[in-house]
């Protein structure tokens, strides 16, 4: 049992935003800024021409294509110059 008889509901709610990134969660509590393990999050965004032509100066540049992801990267083979580090996760997650 867990602490505070804690029980998992089912929120009826499939694949929504927390479940989606429950995996990231569970990452980020085995990382510390002393860790060879570090978690990278970076969004991607896509631009094409027609993106930007005949824009306005007071109007937003938004992209075509807009992604995220998340990276879990452990260095802990990394001794000398050359040597690279692992990709333990490469995962696209929601907006």
């Amino acid at each position: 049992d867990l602490p505070g008889d804690w029980v998992r509901e089912d929120d009826n709610l499939s694949d929504d935003y927390e479940e989606r990134l429950s995996i990231v969660n569970a990452v980020m509590n085995t990382a510390s800024v002393r860790s060879d393990l570090f978690a990278v999050w970076f969004l991607l965004h896509g631009y094409q021409e027609s993106d930007v032509e005949g824009l306005a100066s007071d109007e937003p540049l938004l992209p075509t294509i807009q992604r995220r992801f998340v990276m879990v990267v452990d260095r802990s083979n990394v001794r000398k110059k050359g040597d690279k580090a692992r990709i333990l996760l490469f995962r696209e997650v929601p907006l």
